[in-house]
């Protein structure tokens, strides 16, 4: 079977993705993104399946109430790229536990830092947090 590693970034910056990446963007730290964790996945056999990627006990600090925008980069093509779902326009693509909302409605694919421009692009994943 064929092996894959490859890194994974996640990129933050405050605002909603209409403000920071309004059709052409700078994901960098150029461009006021702040890179917050890096790590790696490996996948085994064609087509890589999902396999979890992990960053350690590294805690992306939030502020209540404030509205951000996150780009999951698989850099350099890592496992042929970080796995999304092409949605439908209109489609509800928004998560809430009552403490925190996730709203995937407006995501996008492709190569950063400035060709994001496949939409709609959902994210196929899960995230864990504390408050």
């Amino acid at each position: 079977m064929d092996a894959a590693t490859g890194s994974v970034e996640i990129w933050y910056k405050q605002g909603s993705i209409a403000t920071n990446y309004p059709g052409s963007g700078d994901v960098s730290v150029a461009g006021g993104w702040i890179l917050a964790l890096t790590g790696l996945a490996t996948g085994v056999g064609q087509p890589y399946p999902v396999v979890p990627i992990t960053f350690g006990s590294t805690k992306i600090a939030l502020d209540a109430n404030t509205v951000y925008t996150f780009v999951v980069n698989g850099a350099a093509g890592a496992l042929g790229g970080v796995g999304y779902m092409t949605g439908t326009a209109g489609q509800t693509n928004v998560f809430t536990d009552g403490t925190l909302t996730i709203d995937c409605s407006n995501g996008r694919g492709g190569e950063i830092p400035s060709a994001m421009v496949y939409n709609p692009r959902y994210f196929v994943g899960s995230l864990t947090y504390s408050y």
